[in-house]
């Protein structure tokens, strides 16, 4: 009688659950990974030093960070919570010239560094308005559950060391506008030393979109409880 029970309650549960586990665990998730490249054209080192006085104006060195002009990239993972969409599709009754899908719930899931400027993980992805007035803090042209997106636009303030003390490290990928055809995003990349200071600025980035790994106790029970149930179906 338990061995019955077993085989047509215990294991098909067992077998659910660790299919569960192994696929729903953070299926909200995902990661996108975001690279940008540029060449020492791209650099703008004309600036006689920033207007902000949030940074060290007297700093006009010809340099990007301490970065001289020279070919260069840029890579790092944005954490997305891709429940926490809006979307706004092309041809529907907001106008824009292509699929708008924008994700409140962002994070950077590592440091990223760029000569002497350095961006967190707590909190640095501004808000950026999109269609219809609406917020978030990353927009893209793709739905990141359906694929990898073309056009995207996020902002991070970071901080930069420079002679004449701290500054802010501006990132932004994407500008956005809005014109008689609707809402756009741009493939525009611009790391700058903020605000009016020295910059990179160039046209072309890439994003890859994969899963969150499970953490590995997670998925040592998922392959365990699969490894389990079919041991007993064998035996059975």
């Amino acid at each position: 009688m338990f061995m019955t029970i077993f085989h047509r309650t215990i294991l098909p549960l067992a077998a659910a659950g660790a299919m569960w586990l192994a696929t729903t665990a953070s299926a909200a998730v995902i990661e996108l990974d975001v690279t940008a490249s540029w060449t020492a054209a791209d650099f703008d080192v004309s600036s006689t030093g920033t207007s902000s006085p949030s940074a060290p104006p007297e700093d006009n060195d010809d340099l990007v960070f301490g970065i001289a002009p020279s070919a260069g990239s840029i890579n790092f993972t944005l954490l997305v919570d891709t429940a926490s969409v809006v979307s706004y599709p092309a041809g529907g009754s907001v106008a824009v010239v292509h699929d708008h899908f924008g994700y409140s719930d962002v994070s950077l899931k590592d440091p990223v560094t760029l000569g002497s400027a350095t961006w967190e993980t707590s909190d640095i992805l501004t808000t950026l308005i999109g269609p219809d007035g609406a917020e978030a803090a990353l927009w893209t042209d793709t739905d990141l559950t359906a694929g990898d997106p073309t056009l995207l636009s996020f902002r991070m303030f970071g901080e930069w060391a420079g002679t004449g003390g701290t500054g802010t490290a501006d990132l932004f990928f994407g500008s956005r506008s809005v014109g008689p055809s609707g809402y756009q995003i741009s493939d525009s990349f611009l790391a700058w030393e903020y605000f009016g200071g020295e910059e990179i600025r160039t046209t072309g980035y890439s994003a890859s979109v994969a899963p969150v790994p499970l953490p590995a106790g997670a998925a040592l029970l998922a392959t365990g409880l699969l490894g389990f149930a079919a041991t007993r179906r064998r035996k059975s």
